[in-house]
Parts: structure tokens; C-alpha cells; sequence
């Protein structure tokens, strides 16, 4: 396979070295090879995307942190942080200066298990609230009953002089006097 080059009036034979055969002026037949090895940079960018870095080391991760995981919980828990934490934030990670993949997705863990922490802490205390004004509830019934157990010393019922007791339930009487009114 044959290719132009630089030079002019060159042939490139491309291969590990690339060999170019460049006739010489002044000598009928007589050709200078020069052998050289440049180095194979593609045109466009060097740098590959955020994006392309971040698939494949989820990728490397998956397959090698992952799958020799031997806890389910921890497993479930490296799906959590890709759905919950990694995935959603890869624009802020792709533009953030720290230098690897792993330091972004560690950073953004940290992140993510912070905002975890805060929304638990919030939700203790809501409940802490609700346990003191159910302890506070219980309290208040719990004082009642105590009232409600002590016998009643208040109600004191004198057989009246010519009334008679009668009665109306189990251990209730009703007090029948009958009221003379003089004249």
C-alpha cells in the first residue's frame, strides 16, 4: 500500500516505520529511502470525553468491584449510588478539575450520602416531636384514669329521718324524702 507524503515526489509506505522513497536529483535511478518513525496522533481530540471516562470506569467497576462484591447489600447499595448519586450529577462531575473518574464519583458519593444524613437527621426530629406530644397526650389520660380509679369521697349519702333508700343500680341509691311544708 503506497500513500503520498510530505515531501515531494514521495512515496510513503506506511507500516510500523514508515518508509519514504524519494527520488534522487541529479542521479537517474538512484533513490534515498528514509526511515522514520512518527508517532500516530489522530487528528481531533486527544483528551477523550467526560462521558466516555465515566462510562467506562462504571463499566470497569461494574464488572470488577461489582461482581466480586459478596454481600447483596453492598451490591444493592453500589446500585443506589450509581442510580441516585452518580448518574443524575455526571454534568457537574464532567466539569469539575478533579484529575480522575474515581476521585469525582468519590467526591460525589460523599455528597450524596451527606444529603442522606441531613434528610434522616430532619426526619428524627419530626418524629422526636410527635413522640413528645403523644407522651404528653398519654400523660394527661393516664392522670384521668388515676382520678377516675380513686374512690369518690366527695358524695356522702345520709339515710335521711323518715326518707327511705331506694335503689336504682347495683350499688346507686336514690334518696326519697318526702317534704312536709307547714303552714
Amino acid at each position: 500500500m503506497t500513500a503520498t507524503s510530505a515531501y515531494p515526489s514521495s512515496t510513503v509506505i506506511p507500516g510500523e516505520l514508515d518508509l519514504f522513497l524519494t527520488p534522487s536529483p541529479g542521479h537517474n535511478n538512484a533513490v534515498f529511502v528514509i526511515i522514520c518513525e512518527l508517532p500516530r496522533y489522530s487528528m481531533g481530540r486527544i483528551t477523550p470525553p467526560f462521558r466516555q471516562l465515566y462510562q467506562e470506569t462504571v463499566s470497569d467497576l461494574q464488572t470488577e468491584l461489582k461482581a466480586a462484591l459478596v454481600d447483596l447489600g453492598h451490591k444493592s447499595a453500589f446500585d443506589l449510588l450509581l442510580k441516585e448519586a452518580w448518574n443524575p450529577e455526571q454534568a457537574a462531575m464532567g466539569n469539575s478539575t478533579l484529575p480522575t473518574v474515581c476521585d469525582k464519583l468519590n467526591v460525589m458519593s460523599t455528597i450524596h450520602l451527606r444529603k442522606l444524613i441531613t434528610t434522616l437527621v430532619r426526619e428524627n426530629g419530626q418524629r422526636d416531636a410527635v413522640i413528645g406530644k403523644l407522651e404528653q397526650r398519654i400523660g394527661v389520660l393516664e392522670t384521668r384514669l388515676n382520678e377516675m380509679k380513686k374512690p369518690n369521697t366527695d358524695v356522702v349519702v345520709h339515710k335521711p329521718t323518715g326518707g327511705t333508700l331506694k335503689p336504682l343500680f347495683g350499688s346507686i341509691y336514690f334518696v326519697y324524702h318526702e317534704q312536709t311544708h307547714s303552714s
